[in-house]
């Protein structure tokens, strides 16, 4: 299940884009591999044929056809040195 939160709704929808989530998958590190979760891009996704277009409170968001979480994650906005740029909170690394 994915949400978007208030400020990170109020946030894309000054955008005027879409969003679409990345799943980055597993990354080797040296005592084994993490996953460090998936990530959120304004716009549309590079291979439309790989993605599922959904529409979540009223922001059009493309999922991967194979997405899939046991827990709810959601989109966040941050802000560092007046950047703001969108992330996924709830993911458990390992």
């Amino acid at each position: 299940m994915l949400r978007i939160s208030d400020a990170a709704k109020e946030y894309i929808l000054t955008k005027k884009k879409p969003v679409y989530v990345i799943q980055n998958g597993p990354t080797g590190l040296c005592c084994g591999s993490v996953d460090f979760g998936p990530s959120v891009y304004f716009g549309n996704p590079p291979i439309d044929q790989e993605y599922n277009l959904n529409e979540i409170d009223g922001i059009t968001v493309y999922l991967p056809q194979d997405f899939y979480t046991n827990v709810p994650l959601t989109v966040e906005v941050r802000s560092f040195l007046k950047i703001k740029n969108l992330y996924i909170e709830g993911w458990k690394v390992i």
